[in-house]
């Protein structure tokens, strides 16, 4: 991730998440005119703990903090789940104005959109391995793994016709 081109970016990124997460802070506490409160009720909310960990990491990344692929990854694949399930489920539910309106698009689209863009254009995604896939019990990858390498699931696929004989006939023809 050489240049001053990432860094830059991730600092423009830091700076619209910061921004956002104040106008929301300075927002909620007109609401609740209490620091604890407002910390905790902002505490509750995913898209708030994720943009902070955005701002965090690009910030990082902005002073020339190198963080793992698979970090960067999370935190992108985190934030973009924000702005998804923001525009399909959540959009519209209630009518914001001033700042609420404004920590909104900041937090939901935004945000999510330029870590998406700084992804795209400036991760190191070819140090990206499937091996990072994780191998949950129950699931396909976990059952072959667990099997010794004869097994069929860890064999590579043949394409013989004397497999098609187990299919019926309707299904041969």
């Amino acid at each position: 991730m050489p240049g001053m081109m990432p860094r830059l970016a991730a600092a423009i990124i830091a700076i619209f998440c910061w921004i956002g997460l104040g106008i929301q802070f300075s927002a909620s506490y007109a609401d609740h005119v209490d620091l604890i409160s407002t910390l905790w009720s902002l505490g509750r909310f995913f898209t708030i703990l994720t943009n902070l960990l955005v701002a965090v990491t690009m910030t990082w990344v902005a002073i020339g903090g190198r963080p793992s692929v698979n970090f960067l990854g999370g935190v992108t694949l985190a934030i973009i789940l924000v702005g998804v399930v923001y525009v399909t489920l959540l959009q519209g539910l209630r009518v914001l104005t001033g700042g609420h309106l404004i920590a909104d698009i900041l937090l939901h689209k935004v945000s999510p959109t330029l870590m998406a863009l700084w992804w795209l254009l400036f991760a190191p995604r070819a140090k990206l391995r499937p091996r990072i896939v994780p191998k949950l019990p129950g699931s396909a990858a976990h059952a072959c793994s667990t099997r010794p390498p004869t097994s069929p699931c860890r064999r590579a696929p043949t394409h013989s016709a004397s497999r098609l004989s187990v299919l019926p006939a309707a299904a041969r023809a």
